[in-house]
């Protein structure tokens, strides 16, 4: 448990619990939920099922997340995210769509590799891999067929590209397969959507 000690005045006391109180609690309650979440997995296969489709039904539920994306799952929506163009190429720089990334940046230099390492960390630095994967589960919720389309030609349209760029000596081997991956990901993402 966490307590902040009185300091005798009640306003600073106030902010004191909101200011560090708050956040810890609240770390608290997620472990205990989490902990709680996996019990019931494991003894009441039931009421575990029952949660799951309360959390389909309330996507509000399913998108409160703290911690961030594992590596790969940032990966996934990077690959998904240059797919979909939402993250482009434009000369020495790569742009992303100030719409669905505000405040991100153009990563500039010469140096493709580079330019993409730098992209993928401020996709992730900045919590855009989890704003990405709830705007895309929305897109797909709302038209699976449309967006599993436009994914895949999205995906085919890049991949097309890269291997004539890789042809024509234009990117390293080291780019090509780091690409490759992203793409791979991304059309393996679209296959795993479900037709409705």
């Amino acid at each position: 448990q966490y307590q902040i000690f009185s300091t005798q005045e009640e306003l600073r006391d106030d902010v004191l619990n909101l200011t560090f109180g708050w956040p810890l609690w609240l770390f608290d309650e997620i472990r205990d939920a989490e902990g709680l979440l996996e019990e019931t997995r494991e003894n009441n296969p039931v009421m575990y099922q029952t949660a799951f489709l309360l959390s389909r039904q309330i996507p509000a539920i399913r998108e409160h997340q703290i911690k961030p994306l594992a590596e790969s799952d940032a990966e996934m929506w990077f690959g998904v995210a240059l797919a979909m163009q939402d993250i482009h190429f434009k000369g020495t720089r790569i742009g992303f769509n100030k719409e669905r990334f505000p405040g991100g940046d153009l990563i500039q230099g010469t140096d493709l590799g580079e330019r993409l390492s730098k992209a993928f960390n401020l996709f992730r630095k900045q919590g855009f891999s989890r704003r990405y994967e709830i705007f895309i589960r929305g897109e797909e919720e709302r038209d699976s067929s449309s967006f599993r389309k436009q994914l895949e030609e999205g995906v085919a349209a890049r991949q097309q590209a890269l291997e004539s760029e890789f042809r024509e000596n234009r990117v390293t081997e080291e780019v090509y397969h780091k690409l490759g991956n992203y793409y791979q990901l991304a059309k393996h993402y679209a296959q795993r959507i479900s037709l409705l």
